[in-house]
């Protein structure tokens, strides 16, 4: 794992991610199982009103 990456996704790929595809589908999650060493990227990124379960591998 190299210093820009976070389990295979580069920091600009997760970025892009966050930006152009959660902040338009925010809304409708409802559930995120995620790597705790992202979670933070990912709750940061926008706000999920219908978030009800939020787990980490």
């Amino acid at each position: 794992c190299s210093n820009d990456s976070v389990y295979g996704l580069s920091y600009p790929i997760l970025n892009r991610f966050c930006l152009q595809i959660l902040s338009k589908m925010h809304h409708k999650v409802k559930w995120l199982n995620l790597e705790l060493s992202s979670m933070g990227r990912f709750l940061c990124c926008t706000n999920y009103p219908n978030l009800n379960e939020l787990q980490n591998k």
